[in-house]
């Protein structure tokens, strides 16, 4: 469990707010206490109820929740890092290091998967029998899913066989999409959905890509330019649409983004080898 939930605690106090007076928010006073104190993670509407009232941003709250160093955030943006420079011996001194740490925490166990998922993604593998029924095992007991466990799956949606992931893809675009649009997770949304959609192209599910293309038509995604690349290119891919390929590598070309167009170019070989 993770315990460093202070700045809750400090931003209350600091507010004038009692936890009772808190807990009228997100359940009750007892609840407060039990996230003050570490025992229990709030799940993604009590985060956004207390971000709100406390007046605290989504990056404060999980900068304070996870140490800075390995934060979830920042620990994911260094395996795309290395994943985009195809650095596979930077990947696995990651996962010695990791490995090497006497107290594994559930913090640690989750770095760790991720870290395994990069490593199985270089090589467009799906995982080991045993690594499977981990996030299986995981993601099954998942009631709400809270915006760590999304990161989780994102990291790691490519190492499961892409059937038993769109049932977390329904349950997260209705928890997140539908009912909860205004937490501003549509970016990590889209980056889930896109890595869905890869892992989907790969594993050769047509029923499931044309599932989640329509999805993509019909829910508000965040629209950046790395996305609308990202689509334009699978999509492209999977329907053999030359021009649209040819259009997201022009993009990043004139983008001067060579780290993303090499992937893309494994990603098209690969999926030529697979349809052979």
């Amino acid at each position: 469990m993770r315990k460093e939930t202070n700045i809750i605690k400090e931003r209350r106090k600091l507010k004038n707010l009692s936890q009772k007076q808190l807990g009228a928010f997100i359940g009750s006073q007892a609840m407060v206490s039990r996230i003050e104190s570490g025992q229990i993670l709030p799940n993604a509407q009590s985060i956004y109820f207390i971000c709100k009232e406390l007046d605290i941003t989504i990056d404060e709250y999980f900068s304070n929740n996870f140490e800075i160093d390995f934060s979830i955030v920042n620990f994911r943006n260094k395996l795309n890092y290395k994943y985009l420079h195809n650095d596979i011996d930077g990947l696995y001194a990651m996962y010695n290091e990791l490995k090497l740490r006497k107290t594994l925490t559930l913090n640690n166990k989750h770095d760790i998967l991720m870290l395994k998922a990069t490593i199985y993604h270089t090589k467009f593998r799906i995982a080991s029998t045993t690594d499977q029924n981990i996030l299986i095992d995981y993601f099954n007991k998942l009631i709400s899913w809270q915006l760590y466990d999304i990161y989780l799956l994102e990291c790691t949606v490519n190492m499961l066989p892409i059937t038993l992931v769109r049932p977390y893809i329904s349950d997260i675009l209705g928890q997140y999409i539908y009912e909860t649009v205004q937490y501003n997770q549509l970016d990590n949304i889209t980056n889930l959905i896109i890595r869905f959609f890869e892992t989907s192209l790969l594993q050769n599910k047509p029923i499931i890509i044309e599932w989640i293309i329509k999805k993509i038509e019909d829910i508000p995604l965040e629209d950046s330019l790395t996305h609308q690349v990202w689509l334009l290119f699978l999509i492209g891919l999977y329907r053999n649409e030359q021009h649209k390929i040819d259009q997201a590598y022009t993009i990043l070309t004139i983008l001067d983004d060579c780290h993303l167009k090499n992937i893309f170019k494994r990603i098209a070989l690969q999926y030529a080898q697979m349809r052979e």
